[in-house]
């Protein structure tokens, strides 16, 4: 899954595909690890489609919030409902709990748009991020009210 996100942007380094291959087995690695060492109880789940493994979701459910620390949906799947599918259980979850959902995003993300439709503002400018927010009460105000 994480080779397949970031296969496209090492065509401009001139290595081998296995050179490459062994890249982003080293980059997953480091950055599962980093996960699991800065949130150590986020739930690692694997998203399918129709019994194909079609994405990841790291899902942090803490005591005042629930953090989306990553989340992944494979290039083959995208742009068909999935990643929003994924979204509204996750804010059905923080709804259920009365907790808002919080997730950095990168500025130049298309998944930037599926985040502002859900309900999700901007809470924090940090570079090439934002941290974006979304209180699945307010935001079916929000959207009810904008209908």
């Amino acid at each position: 899954m994480y080779r397949e996100a970031r296969w496209q942007e090492l065509q401009q380094v001139d290595w081998s595909n296995e050179q490459r291959d062994r890249f982003l087995e080293m980059q997953f690695e480091a950055q599962h690890q980093y996960y699991r060492e800065r949130f150590p109880l986020a739930a690692f789940q694997v998203i399918e489609a129709e019994g194909v493994v079609a994405g990841r979701l790291y899902l942090d459910r803490c005591r005042d919030e629930l953090r989306i620390v990553d989340i992944l949906v494979a290039e083959s799947h995208r742009n068909a409902g999935l990643g929003g599918h994924v979204l509204d259980s996750v804010l059905a979850e923080a709804r259920s709990a009365g907790l808002p959902v919080r997730i950095y995003v990168e500025k130049s993300s298309p998944a930037l748009r599926l985040y502002l439709r859900k309900g999700f503002f901007r809470t924090v400018d940090a570079g090439v991020y934002w941290l974006m927010e979304c209180a699945p009460a307010a935001a079916e105000t929000r959207r009810g009210s904008n209908s």
